[in-house]
């Protein structure tokens, strides 16, 4: 295994990790280092249905931290991260070779847009192909959330995005095997998963909470929970997934899963992930979801639990935060701060 994570010595220095949802809602949480060998705590944690940039300000000067440093984590519709072919230079280039591989993708000027690129690890593919996540995000967009946060006397250290901050929870529970992570918005989700300490792929779904809603109402744990499996062994690409039982939405994100899934271990040839943790987003989703996914995809399938750290589960917004704050990431865009 190689995870890659530091260990911190710095008594007193509060981390801040600050989560932007689209709806505007924001969460926070502050971790602080206690000891000389770099243990770590969570001070506080808060959430706001609308942000509140003044209360967030007070909440943080109440943190009995000498020094804060601040990582902002931007909302799921202020970025887009791309997956494309690196190209052969080091890796502080990296992010401005790409810049210019990426064409039409970008809907605005390139010269608006801040860019960051990290490689997918070497066994990727099984070394066949050298890729690269590319991130852009308006400059615009990410310097009035920065100067929001400056004007509450939080400097901002880090800007990164979902993907790298959620990656920051997996070094404390130690995993074991790849993990995926299921995120729910309330009219889509995205798939993560993560293996050795980076994140090897991600997939935008097309199935939210909101779709599902009805179909977990009407599960009945004796009649149409008795239906699993993976489908894509008898499945073509472009077919539909079974709606045994008029389950449509729920097989078709099951289905999703499962060829992303198979694409990890046959085209990546990174082998079989070991568990799907979910987070929602904003509301909680009723159990039943994971019973009907564990049972479809025959894997484990738990809630990502944000027990090691605070008393609450949370959302996946203060899963962020909380990863951003656990983690304290060296700066991502480091011209917004």
């Amino acid at each position: 295994m190689r995870w890659p994570w530091q260990s911190r010595s710095d008594i007193g220095t509060g981390y801040i990790g600050i989560a932007l949802h689209p709806s505007g809602a924001l969460a926070a949480v502050a971790s602080g280092v206690v000891s000389a060998d770099g243990g770590r705590k969570v001070l506080g944690h808060c959430f706001q249905p609308l942000a509140d940039w003044q209360a967030l300000g007070v909440w943080a000067r109440q943190l009995p931290c000498r020094r804060v440093r601040v990582v902002l984590v931007l909302p799921s519709d202020g970025y887009q991260l791309q997956l494309l072919d690196a190209l052969p230079v080091a890796d502080s280039e990296l992010a401005d070779a790409m810049r210019f591989r990426l064409g039409e993708l970008a809907d605005v000027p390139l010269e608006q847009l801040l860019v960051q690129a990290f490689r997918l690890p070497e066994d990727a593919y099984r070394g066949r192909q050298n890729m690269a996540f590319v991130a852009m995000s308006p400059r615009d967009s990410v310097q009035t959330l920065v100067n929001q946060c400056r004007e509450q006397q939080l400097r901002i250290e880090a800007v990164t995005i979902t993907e790298l901050a959620l990656l920051g929870l997996l070094e404390p529970l130690e995993p074991e095997t790849s993990i995926a992570i299921l995120e729910l918005e309330k009219d889509n989700g995205r798939l993560l998963i993560y293996s050795q300490g980076a994140l090897y792929l991600r997939r935008d779904l097309q199935t939210g909470a909101a779709a599902l809603t009805t179909e977990l109402a009407q599960l009945d744990n004796n009649s149409e929970l008795t239906v699993a499996g993976s489908w894509s062994d008898s499945l073509s690409v472009g077919e539909s997934a079974p709606a045994a039982g008029g389950f449509q939405r729920l097989d078709t994100l099951a289905l999703e899963i499962q060829r992303s899934l198979d694409y990890f271990d046959s085209q990546q040839g990174m082998g079989v992930v070991g568990q799907l943790w979910l987070v929602a987003a904003i509301d909680e989703l009723d159990d039943s979801l994971l019973l009907a996914l564990e049972q479809r995809l025959a894997m484990p399938c738990r809630r990502l639990s944000l027990g090691h750290w605070i008393e609450s589960d949370g959302n996946a917004l203060t899963a962020s935060a909380l990863g951003a704050a656990w983690l304290a990431l060296d700066p991502f865009w480091r011209e917004a701060v």
